[in-house]
């Protein structure tokens, strides 16, 4: 999925959220996703898809998770948990990257994992998201 610079404009934020959520897990075949955006040094739960807010609350931030996701590399997750990938949704400043958000992946349909090319295009989608 591409974000075009051209159509953030036309883009809300919910929008752009529930486009997130909703399309991502979809062309991945992937089970679920949920939206954790950056407020006061949080990450607060904004939006879900074939998941329950509860089980999406599960998941715990670690310390550890934020350091990867604060330096803008996508995660691949152990199984057992209610997400398989967190992408970070960040905006690059010279050589630090903000991070806004997290795009949280289920696991994929048929046990089935991700590809290298997979972690590629959602640390660009990442990348672009958080800008828009």
């Amino acid at each position: 999925m591409e974000l075009k610079p051209e159509m953030w404009t036309y883009l809300t934020p919910t929008d752009l959220g529930h486009t997130l959520v909703t399309t991502v897990p979809s062309l991945l075949q992937s089970s679920s996703g949920a939206l954790f955006l950056q407020e006061r040094n949080k990450l607060i739960l904004t939006e879900v898809h074939n998941i329950h807010p509860s089980d999406a609350y599960k998941f715990q931030f670690t310390e550890e998770v934020m350091k990867k996701l604060e330096s803008a590399s996508v995660i691949n997750l152990p199984d057992g948990g209610p997400f398989a990938m967190l992408v970070p949704l960040t905006v690059a400043r010279l050589k630090v990257y903000d991070l806004v958000g997290v795009l949280a992946i289920g696991p994929r349909t048929k046990g089935r994992g991700y590809s290298r090319d997979h972690l590629t295009d959602l640390s660009a989608l990442g990348r672009n998201a958080g800008i828009a």
